[in-house]
């Protein structure tokens, strides 16, 4: 863990992080509304006056997203040239993924901007220009992986995306993906840590890639059977597929009683890695929930996840999400409001759970019918159907800002190492690449160039379970 007793620090550890095709922005935004519109009515229901900041820049994505497109639009084609942005999205999710619809939306309103939402197969090359329609293209963003580019080409439905890929059009760069594949992070809690930032290995849980072998244990000690050491040690560990969405694939030891079942299924399927779970305790905060015939709502533990969008220049939102064991929307997670405090998180949100527990069950209900309506009518679903709000949102101190500014930094700059390490062919051993995908992602580098990664956190910020703050 992080070492840290500040109110103006953060415990906890990334799980993972997306170069590939990081989301969110506008799923994010949308829930910064709800969870002032929540904010707004509790305090008016419980008279508690507590100043949260909904609205600060850093949590409102979009622009700044957009300014990394106009960067990445500028370095390749100066100020004289006309922005033309592609979303590229998979055929079938172009009317499904509201946040894409609606980025696209906005780019739109940009003046001398245009931008559109298109499957890759509608992207042609004519001469020495890319078009969709009648809109050249001078940059575009692939909400995908280089697997599914794979499957494109392979089917014939890529366009002239691969094209594209190679004449370096595309933001992400493909060649971002590798670097985050979750074998890299037995690298970075081994042969890199010397040469990384402190912060970024500090914040990485122990991992190793999962096959039969000797390896050594968090604090040295040695493994000769990582296979056997797993399954004795299972209530303390996830397995998780070195490259996967949505908690796919994901065996929690203390949530999945059969160990033997899970293990053979990670090496039946291979490219997998085992990693220390992190405390749930330490990424589990209380939340207000009523019950049957209750008059008042009582306080539940869910689990917290905290992902941080990180550009080139810098931090450029949050993406706040509870739920269970994974918190993925894709696993039936929420998405949750992120509220800053010019004071302690802890004892903010102590004293909103208090007031919440206040509220009538009757009005809370209400509250929640009407958040539901609205998150429905501004969008807020994925591919399996609504997303649930949290009715309160995950606070974080201004100290704790500059901590995650600091830490965006030092892990943008690790990021952009790996990749040139990867590329001198020095983390092979950690990478389970298929060729072909190593073959898109080889086509176009990356080099700190305008991007988006992101970094998902299992944090604390003052109000977890583990440490008895919540």
């Amino acid at each position: 863990m992080a070492e840290t007793n500040s109110i103006n620090d953060f415990d906890g550890y990334h799980s993972e992080w997306n170069l590939g095709s990081p989301g969110g922005w506008y799923y994010q935004l949308e829930t910064q509304k709800l969870g002032r519109f929540i904010w707004d009515r509790v305090s008016r229901i419980t008279g508690l006056s507590l100043p949260l900041d909904f609205e600060h820049p850093v949590l409102n994505s979009p622009p700044l997203l957009r300014d990394i497109f106009f960067r990445a639009h500028e370095n390749r084609w100066g100020k004289g040239e006309k922005p033309g942005i592609a979303l590229l999205a998979e055929e079938e999710t172009l009317e499904t993924v509201v946040e894409n619809r609606r980025m696209v939306e906005y780019l739109k309103r940009q003046p001398g901007t245009q931008a559109v939402l298109a499957a890759p197969g509608d992207l042609v090359k004519i001469r020495s220009g890319y078009y969709i329609g009648d809109i050249r293209i001078t940059v575009a963003f692939c909400d995908f992986n280089n697997s599914t580019i794979v499957e494109l080409e392979r089917s014939g439905k890529a366009g002239a995306l691969p094209e594209a890929v190679s004449d370096h059009l595309t933001v992400n760069p493909r060649g971002m993906e590798p670097v985050g594949y979750k074998g890299i992070f037995e690298a970075v809690t081994g042969t890199l840590r010397n040469r990384l930032s402190p912060g970024t290995v500090s914040r990485t849980p122990w991992t190793r890639r999962f096959y039969p072998r000797k390896t050594a244990g968090s604090d040295g000690s040695p493994i000769t059977d990582l296979v056997e050491w797993t399954r004795l040690n299972w209530p303390k560990l996830v397995l998780k597929p070195e490259h996967g969405y949505s908690g796919k694939g994901v065996f929690v030891g203390d949530r999945q009683q059969d160990a033997d079942k899970c293990i053979q299924s990670a090496l039946d399927h291979g490219k997998y890695i085992v990693q220390q779970m992190i405390p749930p305790g330490l990424w589990a905060e209380l939340y207000p929930e009523t019950e049957p015939g209750g008059s008042f709502p009582v306080l539940r533990a869910y689990q917290t996840d905290f992902r941080c969008l990180i550009g080139d220049a810098g931090l450029i939102g949050f993406v706040g999400r509870w739920g269970g064991i994974p918190t993925n929307v894709g696993s039936g997670g929420g998405t949750q409001a992120v509220a800053i405090v010019n004071g302690d998180p802890g004892e903010a949100a102590r004293r909103v759970c208090e007031a919440m527990e206040r509220m009538p069950a009757s009005e809370f209900d209400q509250l929640r019918e009407e958040v539901g309506q609205k998150a429905l009518s501004a969008g807020l679903r994925y591919l399996k159907g609504p997303i649930p709000q949290a009715m309160r949102p995950r606070i974080i101190s201004l100290g704790q800002l500059a901590a995650l500014e600091i830490f965006a930094r030092d892990l943008w700059q690790d990021c952009v190492k790996i990749e040139k390490w990867w590329r001198e062919g020095l983390l092979d051993e950690f990478l389970h690449l298929p060729e072909e995908e190593k073959t898109i992602a080889g086509r176009q580098a990356w080099n700190g160039s305008p991007a988006l990664v992101a970094s998902d956190g299992l944090y604390s910020f003052g109000a977890d379970l583990l440490t008895g703050k919540g």
